[in-house]
């Protein structure tokens, strides 16, 4: 159900002024009329009425006509039907017009639902709509935008051209009547030009005048030169972010392999349970870190953004729709994305951030960083802080401070910045960085690399996506002094195998299953 007036569009094209002018003022009531009851029926969703009622028409635009436009879009109606005509053939290149292209199109065979009906069962049903696509971009012929011969010799139709009704759902896009346009015009030239009708165009002449101009007439080259024009920024672009990376083949001085001294206990978490014991309970929710205590993990990581007036808050994606009830009406029927730092924290607490995950945890909240780490006092396991955005650093380490968990906690970011200073910050801070994996680079090179860039964090944590880790770089790296730790690990083989390469830290959204891995590999290795 959306804008679509569907089914009241079929008497336009044949109807004469006023009845278009009836028409015309029915959609516009029913717009009118979706728009207020999405603001103001009861059965709407409060969240969605919250929202809709505060639009409005723009004050500056079409001030003599209510704010609303005095037009109405008309899509598809009456077209030309010339000697040659453009149907679902050349749109998906079974057939083509390559050899009188005046322009290209390439826009999904798209139409809109034509009617609705009651089925059997009583559901309302929308019928017709047509989205057909993954065709390249194919060519529109010359005599699609003439008439034929002996009706009009004086005519060139860049718009209503002839075309079937679903080829005319792709060609009908601005771009392509801008092209048509354009070729329409120079035809026009030409045939004034040389005394001649449209029909008669000198085709070569218009091809070669075209091209000239800068009109793209075939696909295949266009395909070629920026297949060719890609590979060579690709090249740029992997240099490039290699070299950014510390990804240089050049090796570390022997004297450089090794972690950075640092001031604080590198603390022993072999369990950290990722937003809470996730799988479970509402992800980066107080019930989520309940369920960590619960599950005997060692660390509860939990991830930190800030809210339009300030507040630190615990999620992890930058927009909560995602991670709650929020449904604030957007494009195509989706729901709009809504920024945590678009909201303050009272209309953050509004939302549920836990009936999504099941109707039991109903009523959880977003929770504030104070009350996340209030959790943490009494109980054995540590807070793992993860970082989001860069600007915040001081004022984490003042609420880990005023929890009295500053060497209690841990402090992780992918940011090298954040790490960067948070380990100047505070010496006494225990922090870590996440490195998300080069996989392609030799061990020797990711080694070196890391290392590098721990040095100049002044680190000795690796947080490693799992998927980056082997063997050999895990020994390559603890020889040098570093502590390894991996995310996120939810397979049990794969925990055990992490933790017989040496992995010190596994983070997973299962610390139950990994409580009892670690019991199974205690038990071996006391026998």
């Amino acid at each position: 159900f959306s804008t679509d007036f569907i089914g009241q569009n079929y008497d336009y094209p044949e109807a004469d002024y006023k009845t278009r002018e009836q028409i015309a003022k029915r959609h516009l009531l029913y717009q009118q009329g979706l728009v207020w009851t999405l603001a103001n029926h009861p059965r709407v969703p409060a969240s969605v009425r919250a929202v809709v009622s505060k639009w409005g028409v723009c004050k500056d635009e079409f001030t003599n006509n209510g704010g609303w436009p005095t037009q109405l879009y008309i899509r598809e109606a009456r077209r030309m039907v010339s000697a040659f005509v453009m149907t679902q053939h050349h749109c998906q290149g079974r057939k083509n017009a390559d050899a009188e292209s005046v322009g290209m199109a390439a826009y999904t065979m798209d139409s809109h639902h034509v009617q609705r009906h009651v089925d059997a069962k009583g559901h309302v049903r929308n019928e017709g709509d047509v989205q057909v696509g993954g065709f390249s971009p194919y060519a529109i012929g010359y005599r699609a935008i003439v008439p034929r011969s002996g009706e009009c010799d004086n005519l060139l139709v860049p718009v209503c051209l002839s075309a079937s009704h679903i080829a005319y759902g792709s060609i009908r896009m601005e771009p392509v009547f801008m092209v048509l346009g354009q070729s329409a015009a120079t035809a026009a030239a030409i045939a004034i030009g040389d005394g001649t009708t449209v029909q008669d165009v000198d085709r070569a002449k218009l091809r070669k005048r075209l091209l000239a101009d800068g009109q793209v007439l075939e696909w295949a080259a266009v395909k070629a030169s920026a297949s060719a024009a890609a590979a060579k920024t690709a090249a740029a672009a992997k240099a490039a972010k290699d070299a950014a990376k510390g990804w240089a083949q050049v090796q570390l001085p022997p004297d450089k392999r090794k972690a950075p001294a640092v001031a604080f206990a590198v603390p022993t978490l072999p369990a950290v349970a990722h937003r809470g014991a996730s799988r479970d309970f509402p992800e980066n929710t107080l019930a989520a870190f309940k369920g960590a205590f619960a599950a005997g993990a060692h660390g509860c990581e939990f991830d930190v953004r800030r809210t339009k007036d300030g507040r630190l808050v615990i999620i992890h994606d930058a927009t909560f729709n995602r991670t709650s009830d929020v449904a604030t009406p957007g494009r195509n029927g989706k729901p709009q994305s809504v920024k945590v730092a678009s909201v303050t924290f009272e209309e953050l607490r509004r939302h549920d951030a836990g009936v999504g995950k099941n109707k039991k945890f109903a009523g959880e909240k977003i929770p504030s960083l104070e009350e996340t780490l209030a959790l943490f006092k009494d109980v054995s396991c540590r807070p793992v802080v993860e970082i989001k955005e860069e600007g915040m650093e001081a004022e984490v380490v003042a609420a880990l401070k005023a929890a009295g968990l500053l060497e209690r906690a841990v402090v992780i970011s992918f940011s090298k910045t954040v790490v960067r200073k948070l380990c100047k910050l505070e010496p006494r801070l225990t922090v870590g960085w996440l490195w998300g994996g080069n996989y392609k680079a030799p061990r020797a090179v990711v080694a070196d690399a890391l290392n590098r860039a721990a040095l100049d964090l002044g680190t000795p944590i690796l947080d490693i996506s799992h998927g980056a880790l082997s063997e050999a770089l895990v020994a390559d790296l603890r020889a040098r002094g570093f502590t390894i730790w991996a995310w996120t690990v939810d397979d049990p083989a794969r925990m055990a195998q992490l933790l017989s390469w040496g992995v010190e830290s596994i983070t997973t959204n299962r610390p139950d299953v990994l409580a009892t891995v670690l019991r199974e590999r205690a038990g071996k290795q006391a026998k």
